[in-house]
């Protein structure tokens, strides 16, 4: 059985086209939230010799534990729902032909 069958499907976290209006440097096309910044001692434990060309792409393992849930209501509209996670766990592997 292939693994990623039984996975979860990957959803696009890809901002909608309310902000694709905007001034190229001030659109930007994800939430802060959703990008991983790795340096040195990330890398190396990760057993990145070279770096990557821009654009590569890499499917990402990773365990987090929540560190913070929110949801705030109120009587205009939808609720405010907001969920902090802490990243434990990490693997990377390349993808080819994306």
């Amino acid at each position: 059985m292939d693994p990623k069958a039984a996975g979860p499907k990957l959803v696009s976290m890809k901002r909608s086209n309310v902000r694709a209006s905007l001034p190229s440097p001030h659109r930007d096309d994800y939430p802060y939230g959703v990008a991983l910044r790795l340096e040195n001692e990330e890398l190396d434990k990760l057993g990145m010799k070279g770096m990557p060309e821009v654009g590569s792409k890499f499917e990402v393992i990773a365990e987090a534990k929540v560190t913070g849930s929110n949801e705030s209501k109120n009587d205009e509209g939808p609720s405010d729902r907001g969920l902090t996670l802490q990243i434990t766990g990490l693997a990377l592997k390349r993808t080819f032909g994306a």
